[in-house]
């Protein structure tokens, strides 16, 4: 029994510091994702990689896809800035690169106003509609079915503000903020991430 008793304590013991030594790990990396982000969003240098570079941060490049073609069933094509499959589903992200003041109040016609004027653009949102309705498409074909899809937009530059604020239209700042709130959700399992992932990178192009 002596020896029973010890062997459970022995046990105890490594489990304890297999625990200890886990949570450990978990605070580094996330030190140093919150430091890699911190210096990178200090950065004046915001090119069209700046967003896919921020989200290398805190997301592996696997769960990544830059510029991807999606089919779509009338035989045109969707174009994706960017995708991001997590735990907390797929995320559809549309970047736009240019600061300033953001009217979004009309659904299907933005403007901006800046130090070059005033011009008008189409809604990220509704551009990223063909996005999402290519990957619905492509999850139903291959059966996944009760796969969140989030449109997300994101303007990259600094001094961009917005005329009505929504839970998905973000600066690039609170980019990494606005993914994780979502993921908090975990409306994944890793191998519904795996499969969802596998499903959309089979039938589109992308970097």
């Amino acid at each position: 029994m002596e020896k029973l008793a010890g062997f459970l304590i022995g046990l105890t013991l490594v489990c304890f510091a297999l625990v200890v030594l886990t949570i450990i790990v978990v605070i580094i990396n996330s030190k140093r994702a919150r430091s890699n982000i911190e210096k990178l969003l200090s950065s004046n240098e915001r090119g069209s990689d700046f967003v896919y570079r921020l989200l290398r941060t805190t997301f592996p490049a696997s769960k990544i896809l830059r510029s991807a073609v999606l089919p779509l069933d009338n035989g045109q094509r969707a174009v994706a800035d960017l995708i991001l499959v997590d735990c907390g589903g797929v995320f559809i992200i549309r970047v736009k690169n240019f600061p300033g003041k953001v009217d979004n109040s009309n659904r299907s016609v933005w403007t901006v106003e800046n130090s070059k004027g005033v011009g008008e653009f189409p809604s990220p949102f509704e551009q990223n509609r063909y996005a999402l309705s290519a990957i619905d498409a492509i999850l139903k074909r291959e059966k996944l079915y009760n796969v969140p899809k989030h449109n997300v937009v994101v303007f990259s530059q600094k001094r961009t503000v917005f005329k009505i604020r929504s839970e998905k239209l973000t600066t690039a700042d609170n980019l990494i903020e606005t993914l994780n709130d979502i993921n908090k959700n975990r409306f994944l399992t890793g191998k519904e991430v795996n499969a969802t992932l596998a499903a959309i990178k089979s039938h589109s192009n992308y970097k």
